[in-house]
């Protein structure tokens, strides 16, 4: 519904409907590369140091 007052100067409603359809599609993808393993591979991680790791846990427990 469009008010009286309010003018339409696109109408993007087809364009959100794909948008829509590309997210699924791209969660599918997602999901199916997670669940047969094929992501993340190695070089997808980036590794961290433990003192590093310690630091950013215990600043996390800090938070409230």
């Amino acid at each position: 519904h469009v008010p009286r007052h309010a003018k339409i100067y696109r109408d993007f409603k087809a364009e959100y409907a794909r948008l829509h359809q590309e997210s699924i599609a791209a969660f599918r993808e997602f999901r199916q590369d997670v669940t047969s393993g094929a992501y993340p591979q190695a070089d997808h991680i980036i590794g961290v140091k433990d003192d590093e790791y310690e630091k950013f846990i215990t600043a996390l427990g800090k938070q409230k």
